[in-house]
Parts: structure tokens; C-alpha cells; sequence
């Protein structure tokens, strides 16, 4: 009788039993709430969550300080022109739109022009309220020009279409503001009120 024939190699490594899965390096515990590593995600969001709402504070306290610079400018514009201004406005609750007051009020250059006769009377002649964009154009360039006249630099002023268009509001306020250095230092003839510094976020 032949003998037997061997079993080849494929045949041996088909019939082993096969190898146990590895042992696994996380306990029952780490499985099933994270061990150790679990809280550290956990207190990087706190810290993140805090962060944010530090700066959302910081920057509702500038907005805040740069609405109250934008009242300050409108009570003072009143204060000097001798007119009552809306207590709405005072309050501040009025805050967060008081900025739209400012350009809204001051957008035909009327009240620009008046507040410069009442530093430097006969500064300027033949401004009239109008709803006309050339009219009111001519109302604030007759200010920015007026500015000028009492030794204000053009640097110092604003884009006439700036305040008409309600583009950047903020360079009138500061124009103002340097207005009220220069009637401070310069016009002997005006006595005040004179406008309270601007915060440092003024814009």
C-alpha cells in the first residue's frame, strides 16, 4: 500500500485554531465613561465658553462707553444752542441706537451750523433745514469750512457726504470734539458748556 501523503503547509495553517483576539488596554471603566480623558474636552469648552463671553462683554462695555460719547455730543450741541433736547435720548435705554439720533439729527447740517454761530457768531450765514441732498451738503460744508475759518485743520473735520449719506458718523463726533478744544483754547468769547471728553472708544 503507497503511503500516506503529507499535508502541505496551506493545509496545516488552514486546519490551527485561530490565534485570540489581543487583549485590550482600556478597562470596562475607561469604556464606558472616558476615565480620565473624559473631562479634559470638557473643561477646554468651559474655558472657551468663558473666553467668549469675557470678550462679548468687552465688547458691549466699548459699545456702550462709545454710544454714551454720541449723547454726550448731542446734549452738549443742545446745551449750547440753548434747545431742550428729547429726554428719550437721555435715557439708556436709548443706547443702542442713539448713534442713528446723532447722524439723523444732525444730517442737514442745520444744527452743526447753529452750534458754530453760537461759539462764533456770523461763523456762517444762510443755512435752512431741507429734506434736498445738495441743500443739506451745503449746510455741512458751510460747517466744515466754518470749523476751518476759527483755525480748525481740514485733517480734523469730515467728509461732507459722510454725515449726508450716513456713512461714518464717528468723524463727525470726533470733528466736534476738536471744535470743543478749540473753542476752549481759542474763543475767549465763548464760556461753555463745553463737551466732556470722549471715552476711549469713541470709534
Amino acid at each position: 500500500r503507497p503511503p500516506p501523503i503529507p499535508p502541505s503547509s496551506a493545509d496545516a495553517a488552514s486546519s490551527r485554531p485561530p490565534p485570540p483576539p489581543p487583549a485590550s488596554t482600556t478597562s470596562s471603566s475607561d469604556a464606558t465613561d472616558g476615565g480620565e480623558f473624559s473631562n479634559a474636552p470638557q473643561s477646554f469648552v468651559a474655558s472657551v465658553d468663558n473666553l467668549d463671553s469675557e470678550v462679548e462683554a468687552k465688547k458691549r462695555s466699548k459699545l456702550v462707553e462709545g454710544a454714551r460719547d454720541f449723547r454726550s455730543a448731542l446734549v452738549w450741541i443742545h446745551q449750547v444752542i440753548g434747545e431742550p433736547l428729547d429726554d428719550a435720548v437721555k435715557r439708556d435705554d436709548h443706547l443702542d441706537s442713539v448713534h442713528l439720533t446723532f447722524g439723523a439729527k444732525l444730517q442737514d447740517g442745520v444744527l452743526l451750523c447753529r452750534l458754530l454761530n453760537a461759539i462764533a457768531p456770523g461763523t456762517v450765514v444762510g443755512a435752512k433745514p431741507s429734506t434736498l441732498a445738495f441743500k443739506q451738503l451745503s449746510n455741512i460744508t458751510s460747517f466744515t469750512r466754518g470749523c476751518q475759518k476759527l483755525g480748525l485743520q481740514k485733517r480734523e473735520c469730515f467728509d461732507a457726504q459722510d454725515l449726508q449719506k450716513q456713512v461714518d458718523v464717528r468723524n463727525v463726533l470726533h470733528c466736534l470734539h476738536a471744535l470743543n478744544r478749540l473753542a476752549k483754547a481759542s474763543v475767549p468769547t465763548f464760556k461753555g458748556p463745553y463737551l466732556e471728553p470722549a471715552s476711549d472708544h469713541a470709534g
